[in-house]
């Protein structure tokens, strides 16, 4: 089961806590619930109910003094009988009786046969009191007031007596008797009663009316009736039926005490009961709830304070990172362990890795270094021999230079040739000196030549390469044009923008325009560089198709002064053959005259073109510098990234792996 728990996930760990404790904290809730049910629903209802008891008897008795206070002097009430206080008398005496049927309900009560007594003789006294008030209620009725009642027939007696009366000292003891009667009324004292029965023995010694001493009689005997009533009712609160009444609401209110003190005695009995009861629960409630926290705490706190330690010992130790977490549970703890030990694998061959590539990566950063080291030595052999090569065109140059000379020279002496072997028949001792000179002269011409063709070879290249940088030229005009007509119509739209504007605008206006005129400018002179680019095509074109021509020409002229240079060893060989030859010779003199007229101008735009070649060698000069200066700084740069190797090669070593 441990095991088992143990497996569970956190969630499922800690929802089972807080099921635990809900759990507890419901049957705590349940129990709590119960008592206070308990108390709520019966002790306290009955202590309600009790003190409703109570209050029913004070409503009782209040509308006793009620009734005995207002109604004894009320006319209404002895005419129609009724009076509002014995009515309220009546519902509360009704409420008292369903109250006291509602006590013996209670568990309390009915389970206590002492209770059920003490109830018992409460439903007895209540209903003797209501009783005993309900015949002092009749009896005062009977005794009536003013004219209603004894007391009205009484009342009527005096006045038939008073009528009846002509003795002076038989009307003072009718006053002395009226005197006594409402002194007795008001405090019923038996002196006031007998003063007033002796008073009317008086009126019947000293009457000699017999009518007269009847009526004193009657009165005398409706007085004794009242007076009887009275003691009936009681003289007192103390006597009659007051007495007995009060006597039993007075044994009524000590059970109600009794049962009142008992439940509430029961009732701090049972609420301490259940404090105790809650108490106890609740320290129980937390010791289980403490102890099943604590558990589950280190069921999931063990194995993350292992990670802890751990992580601190990679971090703050060794680096020991063949270290692996124990999994021994399928939580997301061990989930957790599981997938750190393989993230610690993974970091662990990234370490080796690394430890590999900073080794690699060093001995590759010195080996580059080196490469570079070299690299830079060879740009620089690459300037040097680029500084030859300059001095090589510069000398190439002067080379060129003397070869127009010397072509030159071949021209005019092909003239002198052509004028020599007009007279070659006439002289040819001439000719023959002529010829040695010829032949000559036509070797340095084969020599002069083959450097010629070579350049002429090198001018060819160049002239294409100045050829594709013309058209690449002609392209950015074009753009350039483009971006002038561009320009232009945004300065139009902004001249017609500024006149919207009005006056706000006459500023924008002028650089509108002054922008406009920019751009024609650019335009017009944009057009210009296109022209003279598309002119510098057409040479470029044309002096294509010149040296082409000039070096059919040159390898022609090869031939032809080789076949020259024959024909003089012929010459020397045989003068008869010279002579036949002339014409032939004197055509090719002219030709050669022709040619070497081509091929020094050809030689002139070589030389131009060698010049440009010179200043284009030194430029390339300068960039194989700026080269060079750039290869130092991808050294400095490769340095340093060595030094970041070896630093990382010293942090990955700190590892154990």
């Amino acid at each position: 089961m441990i095991f088992k728990f143990n497996d569970w996930k956190i969630r499922k760990k800690l929802l089972s806590a807080f099921v635990v404790m809900i759990i507890i904290f419901v049957f705590m809730g349940l129990m709590s619930f119960n008592f206070i049910t308990d108390i709520g629903y019966s002790k306290i209802s009955l202590l309600s109910k009790n003190e409703k008891l109570y209050t029913l008897v004070l409503e009782l008795r209040r509308d006793e003094k009620d009734f005995l206070l207002r109604e004894l002097n009320n006319p209404e009430f002895f005419k129609t009988g009724k009076s509002k206080y014995v009515d309220k008398f009546e519902t509360h005496y009704k409420k008292l009786e369903e109250l006291m049927k509602s006590l013996k309900q209670y568990k309390e009560i009915y389970s206590n046969p002492e209770y059920i007594k003490k109830i018992n003789k409460m439903e007895i006294l209540v209903k003797d009191y209501h009783d005993l008030f309900l015949q002092v209620v009749d009896k005062i009725n009977v005794k009536g007031f003013e004219e209603y009642g004894l007391a009205g027939e009484l009342k009527d007696i005096e006045s038939k007596i008073e009528s009846l009366s002509s003795n002076n000292e038989i009307n003072t003891l009718l006053l002395k008797a009226h005197l006594a009667k409402e002194n007795y009324f008001l405090t019923k004292n038996i002196e006031q009663y007998n003063e007033l029965i002796s008073i009317f023995s008086k009126i019947k010694s000293l009457s000699t009316n017999q009518y007269l001493a009847s009526l004193v009689n009657n009165a005398e005997y409706v007085f004794n009736k009242l007076h009887t009533l009275d003691k009936e009712i009681g003289l007192t609160s103390k006597d009659g039926l007051k007495g007995e009444y009060r006597n039993t609401i007075h044994k009524f209110e000590p059970l109600v005490e009794e049962i009142y003190t008992d439940i509430t005695t029961s009732t701090q009995k049972s609420v301490k009961n259940i404090k105790t009861m809650i108490i106890i629960t609740i320290i129980a409630s937390i010791i289980v709830s403490l102890s099943f926290g604590i558990y589950i705490s280190f069921l999931i706190t063990k194995p993350i304070i292992k990670t802890t330690h751990m992580l601190n010992n990679i971090a703050e130790g060794e680096g020991d990172l063949t270290q692996r977490l124990e999994v021994t549970a399928k939580d997301e703890i061990g989930e957790l362990s599981k997938w750190f030990n393989l993230f610690v694998t993974k970091i662990q061959n990234l370490v080796n890795q690394v430890k590999n590539n900073a080794y690699t990566l060093s001995e590759s950063s010195e080996q580059v270094s080196i490469a570079i080291e070299q690299a830079n030595q060879g740009i620089e052999n690459i300037a040097h021999e680029m500084s030859n090569v300059s001095s090589s065109i510069q000398t190439n140059a002067s080379i060129i230079e003397e070869a127009t000379a010397n072509i030159e020279e071949m021209a005019n002496s092909s003239q002198i040739i052509y004028s020599e072997i007009e007279v070659a028949s006439k002289n040819s001792t001439n000719v023959l000196e002529a010829a040695n000179i010829g032949a000559n002269n036509i070797n340095e011409v084969v020599t002069s030549i083959n450097k010629v063709k070579e350049s002429t070879e090198n001018i060819f290249k160049i002239i294409g390469d100045l050829k594709n940088s013309s058209y690449e030229i002609n392209e950015i005009v074009t753009i350039i044009t483009g971006i002038s007509e561009q320009t232009n119509l945004l300065a139009l739209n902004a001249a017609i923008e500024a006149a919207r504007a009005g006056e706000h605008g006459k500023g924008f206006a002028v650089v509108a325009e002054e922008v406009r005129k920019l751009a024609e400018e650019s335009k017009n002179s944009a057009e210009k560089i296109s022209l003279l680019i598309q002119e510098i095509q057409e040479k470029t074109t044309n002096a294509d198709i010149l040296i082409k021509d000039g070096q059919e020409y040159v390898k022609i002229s090869v031939e032809k002064t080789n076949n020259t240079n024959n024909q003089f060893k012929n010459i020397l060989n045989s003068i008869q053959e010279i002579n036949d030859k002339i014409d032939m010779v004197s055509n090719l003199a002219k030709q050669q005259s022709e040619i070497s007229n081509d091929i020094s101008r050809a030689i002139d735009e070589m030389s131009k073109t060698t010049q440009d070649n010179a200043s284009a060698s030194e430029e390339i000069n300068q960039v194989i510098q700026d080269q060079v200066s750039a290869f130092e700084e991808i050294g400095a740069s490769i340095e340093e990234l060595s030094s970041m190797s070896k630093m990382l090669k010293e942090q990955a070593d700190k590892f154990k792996v």
